[in-house]
């Protein structure tokens, strides 16, 4: 019994060592399905950089760009944001000695605001993003790309730092649309390897965007308006033949 006690015993810890070597992390450019997440240690000012709005507080902010559009940040926790012209920073309300932090942020061009005039998506953002920490310990994390056409590419355990010095770029191959980017799920681990979950993200800050809206294409008619036009077609056709005039040539 003993014997078999222990042999369930290994079993079970060479499977949890197996997952836990299985498990992959991002901690270098990476490209997914033609999505490239690079890192880099300064941000790249892309066409538009996100600023504040005099909105500071709440659990939706809607930031302009330099262009004027508003795009939403939102969590289901408190945020606030300070920048004025110049780059805007979003934070958990807390921050610093009571480690409030936010567990989820999204970010949103298209608003949920009424009378909100915002753009289709996005084809490139830039931004920092720091976990809430001390010391240089590493976090990890997952950044979901929401496409405009349906879907989504998630780029998971990726490593973010406590020293604030960390940038981040997204963009496509393909120049397609993002509809909306989402940072969740952070977690770290104890000094024996332990998983602690449940961890916040600092603040999100230097974001920088691409804004695009979908192409517009001709419209496919519907089967009703195919058979007025063929309706139509045939009304025009019969006055058409009853308009002809009959001409007769005579030979002297």
């Amino acid at each position: 019994m003993k014997a078999l006690s222990l042999g369930l015993a290994l079993a079970f810890s060479i499977t949890a060592s197996s997952s836990a070597m299985a498990t992959t992390f991002i901690t270098s450019t990476t490209t997914i399905n033609g999505v490239t997440l690079n890192f880099g240690p300064n941000p790249t000012n892309l066409s538009d950089k996100i600023k504040g709005n005099g909105v500071t507080s709440g659990t939706s902010l809607p930031l302009i760009t330099d262009s004027g559009y508003l795009v939403d940040f939102s969590s289901p926790n408190q945020l606030k944001q300070s920048g004025g012209a110049g780059f805007a920073t979003v934070s958990g309300t807390g921050n610093g000695a009571n480690s409030a932090g936010f567990s989820s942020l999204t970010i949103d061009p298209r608003g949920s605001s009424a009378g909100y005039t915002g753009f289709d998506g996005f084809t490139a953002i830039n931004f920092g993003l720091d976990s809430l920490g001390r010391g240089n310990n590493t976090y990890y994390g997952d950044v979901v790309l929401n496409l405009l056409s349906g879907g989504s590419i998630t780029f998971q355990n990726v490593a973010f730092q406590t020293n604030g010095n960390q940038h981040f770029g997204i963009s496509s191959n393909d120049s397609r649309i993002f509809s909306s980017i989402e940072f969740e799920n952070l977690f770290s681990f104890d000094k024996n390897g332990n998983k602690l979950a449940a961890q916040k993200f600092d603040s999100l800050k230097q974001v920088s965007i691409n804004l695009a809206n979908a192409p517009v294409t001709p419209g496919v008619p519907e089967p009703a308006t195919w058979t007025m036009m063929i309706i139509g077609f045939g009304a025009v056709g019969g006055v058409m033949r009853k308009r002809k005039v009959k001409t007769s040539v005579s030979y002297s």
